[in-house]
Parts: structure tokens; C-alpha cells; sequence
């Protein structure tokens, strides 16, 4: 794919331009001497890329200068001609008012439709996504398969933002890595195949973790605590299956075990209980032979003083 010729349906304006086989520069210079606040910058080398992009059916969007401006450019009709890979050359006109394609194939270099208004395209009044299906057809760059044509040309079309980084051009800002980036591993002689894999992969784990999020929202709790709750749940599983074994094999003699162990430690623990209670009741039933002399507040036991006539001494504090 090689630029051959680019010409517009006012030539005032824009002459025919004839491409190099080879190197082609853009180079503006100020050659009236009155205008000395001018100079090399913002004389339309930027802008012609935007003209080239407008022949190879590239999108017009609010601030393209052609809806910016309708009132200086709806008149324009541009003519660009490609040579192919086969040695044809197709020509493809483009409207900026209408919008309407046209296609035309040549065995012939540097032809001038616009001075030849009968001239029988070969494919007319597309619309820009079916033309741009039929160029892509006829440039037939295979080196390139599976992307379109397009893909690439901001490559070779830079424009000042796009020196910003080597690989990652302007267009390809705003979009994810798995939109250029398997591109620019084909143009570096890598397998794209693996690259578009990779962001596959990544996409489908991305939708996994937000369906999990999901998931977990809707159920109230979150992986963890249900791997928490089913590790418990798998305990009291297993115990349950060991009874059911002792059960269906009519052992029950860690359940005899268990329940003699309990009903050991429960009889001790009341007998220790009733032998305290029991030294207290026959303790209170004593005859008491003890003079109070101390004041103060009696134990609860006590419904009375003892006589005046107990032979010994109690403190109550």
C-alpha cells in the first residue's frame, strides 16, 4: 500500500500532489517577508494528515475541522489514489457534505477524475462502512490479518500528540491495551494470537470475580466465611458418620464411655456439694456455748443472739 496521488475539486486550494516511490516529506516554510509574525509552525502540515485520513475513510467527529468549519469545507470533494500490493491503483473519492464513496480500479498511475466527470466507478454511493470493506479488500494486506487496514495508520500518519509514546499512538489512548496492543506484537513479528489470548483470559476472569461479587452480595456473606461455615459443617459431618458406623455396627461403647465419664464427674460434683451443705445444717444445729461480745451484723444463719451464758466469744465484723 503506497500513497500515488492526492487532489481535491478545487485545485486553487489544493493542487495534485504526486507521492515519491520512496521518502516523502511535508515541509512548509514562510516565503513572504511581510508576514514576519509568522513562521514554519500551523501552516497545515498536520492538517494535510488529516486530509489523507479523511481519503482513507477515517471518521469525522464533532471537533474534526471539517464539522468544526462546514462553511469552508462542505464544498470539497477529495481524490486519493493507492497503489496496491498487486500493482493496481484504486482511487477512492469521498464527499465532506454528502458523504457518499466512490471507488475506482486502475491499471494506470496518476489519473485525474475530476476532469473526467462521466468516468464509470467501479463501485459508487457507498456508505463508509461498506467502502471501507472494499478497500480493505482490494489493498489485500495480508501481513496484517486479522485487522483491517486502519488498524495501523496512525503509525505512519503521526501526528504531533502521537510522538508522545513509541508504541501507544493517540488513538489507542482512551482504549484498553487488548485493543492495540496484539497489533503492535504482529508489526513486531510476534505471535498476536497469544497476546489476544492473554487479554482474553483476563477478561474472563474480570467477569468471574464481578459474578462472584455478585453472588456473594445476593447471599449475604462473603467466600471466606462460606469455606469458615463448610469446614465446620464437614467436622460435624464426620462426626455424624462415625456414629452412624458405631450405630450400624451396634458398638456403642465410646457412647457408654462418654456417658459413664459424664455421669461420673456429675455424681462426684453433687456429692461434694451436698457434703459442704451437710456439715453446715449440723453445724447450726449444735447447741451454741459461746458469749457474744462483738456487734455488727449477724451471719444469715442465725435467727438470735446465743445466751449471755455461752462460755466463749465470737467477733462478727
Amino acid at each position: 500500500m503506497k500513497f500515488s496521488s492526492i487532489y481535491s475539486n478545487k485545485a486553487e486550494i489544493l493542487p495534485k500532489i504526486l507521492f515519491n516511490k520512496g521518502f516523502n516529506v511535508i515541509f512548509a516554510q514562510v516565503k513572504d517577508p511581510s508576514l514576519k509574525d509568522k513562521d514554519s509552525h500551523n501552516l497545515g502540515k498536520s492538517f494535510f494528515i488529516q486530509v489523507l485520513d479523511f481519503a482513507l475513510l477515517g471518521d469525522l467527529d464533532k471537533t474534526h475541522a471539517f464539522r468544526v468549519h462546514p462553511d469552508i469545507f462542505n464544498d470539497f470533494i477529495f481524490f486519493l489514489e493507492i497503489e496496491t500490493v498487486n500493482g493496481l491503483f484504486v482511487t477512492v473519492k469521498r464527499a465532506v457534505k454528502t458523504g457518499k464513496i466512490n471507488i475506482y480500479i486502475s491499471k494506470q498511475e496518476h489519473l485525474d477524475l475530476q476532469e473526467n466527470p462521466l468516468v464509470s466507478w467501479t463501485y459508487s454511493e457507498l456508505s463508509l462502512q461498506k467502502a471501507r470493506t472494499q478497500l480493505d479488500e482490494l489493498l489485500d494486506l495480508e501481513s496484517i490479518i486479522p485487522f483491517e487496514y486502519r488498524k495501523g495508520l496512525g503509525y505512519f500518519m503521526r501526528r504531533q500528540s502521537d510522538y508522545d509514546e513509541v508504541f501507544r499512538i493517540s488513538k489507542f489512548q482512551t482504549g484498553a491495551d487488548k485493543y492495540w496492543k496484539p497489533f503492535v506484537a504482529l508489526l513486531l513479528g510476534f505471535e498476536q494470537e497469544i497476546t489476544q489470548k492473554k487479554y482474553e483470559v483476563e477478561d474472563k476472569i474480570k467477569k468471574l470475580e464481578e459474578k462472584r461479587i455478585a453472588l456473594e452480595e445476593d447471599a449475604g456473606s462473603k467466600s471466606d466465611e462460606y469455606d469458615e461455615v463448610r469446614g465446620l459443617l464437614e467436622i460435624r459431618q464426620s462426626g455424624v458418620a462415625k456414629l452412624r458406623a458405631e450405630l450400624d455396627s451396634f458398638s456403642f461403647q465410646n457412647i457408654e464411655s462418654q456417658i459413664s465419664e459424664n455421669s461420673v464427674t456429675t455424681i462426684e460434683t453433687d456429692i461434694a456439694d451436698l457434703n459442704e451443705r451437710r456439715y453446715t445444717i449440723d453445724y447450726e444445729l449444735q447447741p451454741s456455748k459461746c458469749t457474744t461480745l462483738g456487734i455488727g451484723p449477724l451471719p444469715a444463719r442465725f435467727t438470735t443472739l446465743p445466751s449471755p451464758t455461752q462460755d466463749c466469744v465470737i467477733f462478727f465484723k
